[in-house]
């Protein structure tokens, strides 16, 4: 239900072993150019290149060219060594939803933090205007990931998010500085990307194809709870769409064994619904719980009589490289952290 998206922008080779999927010699790697697929294994010495290009000499020869192809430069007299894609700065490979991905008329992802230009606590595609990051990054950022959606805006249309059931309707860009203050957002204006920036709550991406509107929604416990997603469900009904037309999505959030609660937490929940028991598990610690996020979302969304659900719900604690935290940061006395962003747009 769930898949990385293909890189679509060129990478580089570098040192490392990697595994192919196609190959079963280890360290082969698969390489699409604009010459056709090849796999490179070894160095010089040794090289073997197969498919794509046709007609080319063996060994050392074949490999300079792929290279020359690729408009890499290659050292005279070169290591032998094993190859792998480095990723290289222009990858973006989001996570996507089957159901949200066989969409007509619809692109979405929810973007990991890999394939950006931001350096330190923020590498590499923080998107978050909120952090301390570089300004000119985080717009940088933010532009690849709407080139990346077929925007033609140079920017994904996000909230100044507030924890809230609170849901805006848009129909052009806003002012970076004058953002709503809101935690869904709804539209059906073509090429418009909008989205939800998160660091352990959970993203909610929503269309319908028939109507051509679609939906972002900023899940944290706060929102769940209070009812963010059917304000956000509603706000795309008064644009046309339909409850049984919709598809929905929900994206990388902190997993239950990385989310410890204490008691007033998990009393919250029962005072409003003691069924909500069910989400929490007995913690590691005395008078500590272990909250279900992606469950409690995945629960609200079928409670809003969508049918067609799917999670695409890694752990954002836990993968460090792929995504940003805030309780990591925080557990590591970190003085700021990035923001991941989930986007969808009416193509």
């Amino acid at each position: 239900a769930c898949r990385r998206a293909q890189a679509k922008t060129p990478g580089r080779l570098s040192g490392g072993e990697s595994p192919c999927a196609n190959n079963k010699e280890p360290g082969a790697t698969t390489w699409e150019s604009p010459c056709g697929s090849a796999r490179v294994r070894g160095g010089l010495a040794g090289a073997r290149v197969c498919g794509g290009l046709a007609g080319a000499p063996p060994c050392a020869v074949a490999i300079v060219g792929l290279l020359q192809c690729l408009n890499l430069l290659l050292p005279i007299k070169a290591p032998a060594t094993q190859f792998q894609l480095d990723p290289g700065p222009l990858m973006l490979t989001p996570y996507q939803a089957d159901n949200l991905s066989m969409t007509p008329g619809i692109r979405h992802g929810f973007f990991t933090r890999q394939g950006g230009t931001s350096a330190g606590l923020y590498k590499t595609l923080n998107c978050g205007p909120g952090s301390k990051d570089d300004r000119v990054a985080v717009s940088d950022n933010r532009a690849r990931v709407a080139e990346h959606l077929g925007s033609h805006h140079g920017d994904v249309q996000t909230l100044y998010q507030v924890h809230s059931a609170g849901v805006v309707i848009v129909e052009a860009m806003a002012d970076r500085d004058t953002l709503p203050k809101a935690d869904g957002l709804v539209t059906r204006t073509k090429g418009l990307a909008i989205g939800i920036l998160t660091a352990d709550c959970c993203p909610i991406l929503f269309a319908d194809p028939q109507a051509k509107v679609v939906g972002a929604a900023h899940a944290g416990w706060k929102g769940a709870l209070g009812g963010v997603i059917e304000a956000t469900v509603k706000a795309m009904e008064s644009l046309g769409a339909e409850r049984g037309r919709i598809e929905a999505a929900y994206g990388p959030t902190i997993n239950q064994p990385a989310y410890e609660v204490g008691a007033e937490f998990h009393d919250t929940f029962a005072a409003d619904d003691p069924a909500n028991a069910r989400f929490f598990g007995r913690g590691a610690h005395a008078g500590k719980f272990q909250f279900d996020l992606p469950g409690f979302v995945h629960h609200k969304l079928k409670a809003s009589s969508l049918t067609r659900v799917e999670a695409c719900a890694p752990c954002t604690y836990r993968n460090e490289s792929l995504f940003y935290s805030y309780r990591r940061s925080t557990h590591r006395k970190e003085a700021d952290y990035g923001r991941q962003i989930s986007a969808i747009v009416v193509a």
